[in-house]
């Protein structure tokens, strides 16, 4: 007795389940960073249900990038998916865009700490795929535990942080009415350090209209001065990404 497995190639279908990757590889965010490009967002249907996804966009003529914004996305799938079916996607993704006229593909895949296994069998894809490696960036990550924060700092943080109590510096969660204002401080923080903001105020609004449940804000205040704030997203349920 033998089965057969079929598979099929959709585009831009928009079936793909919850759960199947994380907050960047969903169509939405997709949708949200592509508007204005040329774009495809892909899903592997085997048997027919969709086992794996990946966007591209083409950022430069010819150049086709997974994300065209954000940190990461790259391939997603379910678990358990078998390697052969993985790479069957892969070919097909690659002679569709090339169909595109797409000359170069970058992949940006999620941190290493997100999920060790997942990114290896990405890393191992990739590189047998002819794939190199053109940027390596440190990812910092702090596995969130019972243990209180001070517990786990250095001495010399543990210091600073008791300062900043000593001044009157409260730590607290935002809503979503206060993104001008966090934006604002987040914005001359980079300044002072000649650096520019990654993303608009009115990109991060319309993420907040697209994604409210995901953006969380957060920030110190000093009387009534906000003096440091932090934008973070719900990439999935065990990740929160700064």
């Amino acid at each position: 007795m033998s089965c057969m497995v079929t598979h099929r190639l959709l585009e831009n279908a928009w079936v793909c389940p919850p759960g199947l990757g994380g907050l960047f590889n969903r169509y939405g965010f997709f949708q949200l960073h592509s508007s204005d490009r040329r774009g495809v967002y892909f899903e592997w249907e085997q048997d027919a249900k969709v086992v794996a996804t990946i966007h591209f966009t083409e950022v430069e003529p010819g150049l086709w990038r997974s994300p065209a914004r954000g940190t990461y996305a790259g391939f997603a799938w379910v678990p358990g998916l078998g390697l052969e079916s993985l790479f069957g996607f892969h070919e097909a993704v690659l002679a569709r865009l090339r169909s595109l006229g797409a000359s170069r593909l970058e992949v940006l895949p999620a941190p290493m700490a997100h999920n060790p296994a997942a990114f290896s069998i990405q890393e191992y894809l990739l590189r047998s795929c002819g794939y190199q490696t053109s940027q390596c960036d440190l990812n910092h990550s702090l596995k969130v535990d019972a243990r209180p924060l001070a517990e786990r700092m250095s001495y010399g943080n543990l210091k600073r942080l008791r300062k900043c109590a000593r001044e009157g510096l409260v730590a607290l969660s935002l809503t979503h009415t206060d993104l001008p204002e966090v934006y604002e401080t987040i914005a001359s923080n980079r300044a002072s350090k000649g650096h520019e903001m990654s993303m608009s105020l009115l990109q991060l609004q319309a993420m907040v209209e697209r994604f409210p449940k995901a953006v969380k804000l957060f920030g110190c205040r000093m009387g009534g001065d906000l003096v440091a704030a932090a934008i973070c997203l719900q990439v999935d349920e065990g990740v929160l990404y700064v």
